[in-house]
């Protein structure tokens, strides 16, 4: 009884506990105001968890209205041993004050860690899309006949390959349609000397036979 006396003082801050007996008389109280009603022997029947019958043999919680507007959770436990009840009574905003500080903690690091990723990911994100949005940039240009267009990715991975195959490709492409425009432009002028030739043949043969015949003449 002396170590439940000195156990009821000792909850929370603002918190206390009681004991009373199967009747409902009060054995013991926590709270210095109502130690006088331990040695009045009055009755908590009026209490929300200790109305005749309630929560005789099994443990119990309720929130009630203290009546100076406060909340209050009040817990019984039985005493099975000599047919008491401890009753635990605390402020509700204490009582679920660490709940509510380590709900803002788990917020506050969730929101923290969300928005850690989001930075991470838009970060690699942008490295990820910078290489292809030049490489997309680059077929767009040779798609539209410039093949002075270049890539520059650095780095090592397999985007700086892809880039760089890029340029292989775009300088061999450059080759090749030089390539094709020095043959274009050799046969263009084949075209024009077998023209000439063609044109010139008849004049020729022309003066020539007229020498012949001047020879032949004078």
């Amino acid at each position: 009884l002396l170590v439940i006396k000195w156990f009821v003082g000792i909850v929370g801050r603002h918190g206390f506990a009681l004991v009373v007996d199967e009747q409902g008389r009060l054995l013991a109280h926590g709270n210095p105001d109502e130690k006088r009603k331990v040695s009045q022997g009055a009755h908590l029947n009026d209490h929300p968890l200790l109305r005749p019958g309630q929560h005789a043999t099994r443990p119990a919680a309720e929130e009630y209205d203290a009546g100076d507007e406060r909340r209050v959770l009040a817990v019984v436990q039985p005493i099975k041993d000599f047919k008491w009840r401890l009753v635990i009574e605390q402020p509700t905003a204490e009582a679920f004050g660490l709940a509510r500080r380590l709900e803002g903690f788990l917020v506050l690091t969730i929101s923290l860690a969300l928005f850690s990723t989001i930075v991470i990911a838009s970060f690699w994100g942008r490295s990820f899309l910078r290489p292809i949005g030049d490489l997309m940039r680059g077929t767009r240009a040779l798609s539209e006949g410039r093949l002075q267009e270049r890539v520059e990715i650095d780095g090592h991975d397999e985007f700086s390959q892809l880039g760089e195959a890029f340029n292989l490709m775009a300088d061999r492409l450059a080759t090749l349609q030089a390539d094709a425009v020095k043959q274009e432009r050799q046969a263009t002028f084949g075209r024009i000397a077998a023209g000439l030739v063609h044109d010139l043949a008849h004049p020729i043969q022309n003066i020539g036979n007229n020498c012949k015949l001047m020879l032949k003449m004078y």
